[in-house]
């Protein structure tokens, strides 16, 4: 059996060998363009976060003529983060049912613009059911809604919509009042009542109207 080396054989073959070379440390450079990127990054999605919550919220107040749950008056108001812009907001009317049996359905009323077509954080816009088909006679029942459009302060490529649905109930006095339902189908069928307006203005020879 053959022993080791001695010692300082050992040791002459080590130091002839080439030594390892160490790996040479890189100074960390301040690239200014990818942490800009970076924070432009973070602040978008910061801030799309934030637009997602940015909706306005109704609440309703008591009719101006108690006879005609119509005449209920609707307070608009902008609970969210972001300033509200570019703000319209359309009646639709998905059934109405008159006490002579007659009804009118899947109309589109009158859009309304706040003073400045803007809703700052806070602020509270009162609005109405404008231009409905009236009759002279009472309303046993309404299902019909308001369709609130508006873009989000800073992201004005981000256009949003928000529908409010109101159905009838029966007081104790025997009138009418609005509660506020699920929305359900009403923004489907406010965009088919758009589509067909346009269709009926082509066929007149006349320009769509402009849906904001």
């Amino acid at each position: 059996m053959r022993g080791k080396p001695p010692k300082e054989i050992r040791k002459r073959r080590e130091e002839g060998r080439p030594k390892k070379s160490q790996p040479v440390p890189v100074e960390a450079k301040w690239d200014w363009k990818y942490w800009a990127a970076f924070f432009v990054t973070v602040a978008g999605v910061v801030l799309g976060a934030i637009a997602l919550r940015a909706r306005p919220t109704t609440s309703l107040e008591p009719p101006l003529d108690p006879n005609d749950v119509l005449t209920t008056r609707v307070v608009l108001s902008n609970d969210g983060m972001l300033d509200l812009e570019n703000v319209t907001v359309a009646s639709v009317e998905e059934e109405v049912i008159f006490g002579n049996m007659g009804r009118s359905i899947k109309s589109l009323g009158e859009e309304y613009s706040p003073p400045a077509r803007a809703l700052e954080i806070g602020e509270k816009e009162t609005v109405e059911f404008l231009t409905f088909f009236k009759a002279n006679v009472p309303i046993v029942s309404a299902d019909i809604g308001l369709i609130v459009r508006f873009t989000p302060e800073f992201l004005p490529f981000l256009r949003r919509t928000k529908a409010f649905r109101f159905k009838t109930v029966k007081q104790a006095d025997g009138h009418l009042r609005l509660e506020e339902q699920p929305q359900g189908e009403l923004l489907r069928d406010y965009k088919q009542m758009i589509a067909r307006e346009d269709e009926e203005s082509k066929a007149h020879g006349m320009e769509p109207t402009t849906h904001y």
